[in-house]
Protein backbone atom coordinates (compact mmCIF):
# COMPACT_ATOMS: atom_id res chain seq x y z
CA UNK A 1 0.00 0.00 0.00
CA UNK A 2 2.76 2.37 0.61
CA UNK A 3 4.41 2.17 -2.71
CA UNK A 4 1.14 2.72 -4.27
CA UNK A 5 1.01 6.17 -1.72
CA UNK A 6 4.33 7.11 -2.96
CA UNK A 7 3.68 5.91 -7.10
CA UNK A 8 0.16 8.44 -6.27
CA UNK A 9 2.46 11.34 -4.83
CA UNK A 10 4.89 10.94 -8.03
CA UNK A 11 1.87 11.56 -10.37
CA UNK A 12 0.82 14.23 -8.37
CA UNK A 13 4.09 16.14 -8.61
CA UNK A 14 4.65 15.31 -12.15
CA UNK A 15 0.99 16.95 -12.93
CA UNK A 16 1.60 19.92 -11.01
CA UNK A 17 4.73 20.28 -12.92
CA UNK A 18 3.62 19.39 -16.34
CA UNK A 19 0.41 21.88 -16.10
CA UNK A 20 2.35 24.65 -14.63
CA UNK A 21 5.11 24.57 -17.19
CA UNK A 22 3.07 26.25 -20.21
CA UNK A 23 1.68 29.95 -19.80
CA UNK A 24 -0.15 29.52 -22.68
CA UNK A 25 -2.11 26.43 -22.77
CA UNK A 26 -1.99 23.76 -19.75
CA UNK A 27 -3.50 20.54 -21.91
CA UNK A 28 -1.36 17.86 -21.59
CA UNK A 29 -2.68 15.11 -24.03
CA UNK A 30 -0.50 12.13 -22.59
CA UNK A 31 2.82 11.38 -21.39
CA UNK A 32 4.77 8.20 -21.30
CA UNK A 33 7.70 7.21 -18.99
CA UNK A 34 10.81 6.40 -20.14
CA UNK A 35 11.55 2.73 -19.72
CA UNK A 36 14.46 3.24 -16.76
CA UNK A 37 11.61 5.77 -14.43
CA UNK A 38 13.75 8.73 -14.42
CA UNK A 39 12.42 10.43 -17.54
CA UNK A 40 8.71 11.53 -19.45
CA UNK A 41 8.14 12.76 -22.33
CA UNK A 42 5.00 15.36 -22.94
CA UNK A 43 2.78 16.46 -25.48
CA UNK A 44 0.51 18.88 -25.53
CA UNK A 45 -1.49 21.62 -28.23
CA UNK A 46 1.45 22.19 -30.77
CA UNK A 47 4.57 19.74 -32.23
CA UNK A 48 6.45 20.26 -29.38
CA UNK A 49 7.44 17.33 -27.16
CA UNK A 50 8.82 18.00 -23.56
CA UNK A 51 11.08 16.10 -21.51
CA UNK A 52 10.78 15.95 -17.71
CA UNK A 53 13.38 14.55 -14.97
CA UNK A 54 13.36 13.78 -11.59
CA UNK A 55 16.86 13.61 -11.12
CA UNK A 56 17.44 16.51 -9.00
CA UNK A 57 14.45 16.07 -6.78
CA UNK A 58 11.57 17.77 -8.11
CA UNK A 59 10.09 17.53 -11.77
CA UNK A 60 11.63 19.82 -13.78
CA UNK A 61 11.78 20.11 -17.80
CA UNK A 62 15.13 19.25 -19.53
CA UNK A 63 14.94 19.37 -22.85
CA UNK A 64 11.99 20.07 -25.97
CA UNK A 65 11.66 18.29 -29.26
CA UNK A 66 10.24 20.04 -32.26
CA UNK A 67 8.72 17.70 -34.26
CA UNK A 68 7.67 19.86 -37.38
CA UNK A 69 7.07 17.41 -39.67
CA UNK A 70 3.83 17.53 -37.76
CA UNK A 71 0.88 19.56 -39.18
CA UNK A 72 -1.29 19.32 -36.24
CA UNK A 73 -1.14 18.39 -32.28
CA UNK A 74 0.71 15.54 -31.43
CA UNK A 75 -1.66 13.30 -29.15
CA UNK A 76 0.41 10.07 -28.51
CA UNK A 77 3.88 9.12 -27.42
CA UNK A 78 5.72 5.91 -26.82
CA UNK A 79 8.83 4.89 -25.65
CA UNK A 80 10.49 1.90 -27.26
CA UNK A 81 11.74 -0.80 -24.61
CA UNK A 82 15.00 -0.17 -24.38
CA UNK A 83 14.16 3.67 -24.24
CA UNK A 84 16.04 4.21 -27.65
CA UNK A 85 13.28 5.19 -30.04
CA UNK A 86 10.65 7.69 -28.85
CA UNK A 87 7.35 6.98 -31.44
CA UNK A 88 4.86 10.33 -31.73
CA UNK A 89 1.59 10.05 -32.78
CA UNK A 90 -0.58 13.31 -34.44
CA UNK A 91 -4.12 14.48 -35.32
CA UNK A 92 -2.52 14.61 -38.93
CA UNK A 93 -2.83 10.98 -39.04
CA UNK A 94 0.52 10.45 -39.10
CA UNK A 95 3.67 9.16 -36.96
CA UNK A 96 7.07 9.50 -36.70
CA UNK A 97 9.38 7.79 -34.72
CA UNK A 98 12.77 9.17 -32.79
CA UNK A 99 16.17 7.62 -32.52
CA UNK A 100 18.30 8.38 -29.70
CA UNK A 101 16.39 11.50 -27.96
CA UNK A 102 18.49 12.58 -25.33
CA UNK A 103 18.04 15.71 -23.43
Amino acid sequence: FSSFLSFMDTLEDVSRALLGSDEDDSTVWCIAWHPEGKLIASCGQGVVVRFWSSESGGWRQVGELDANEHSRTIRSLAWRGDGDFLAVGSFDSNASVFRGVRT
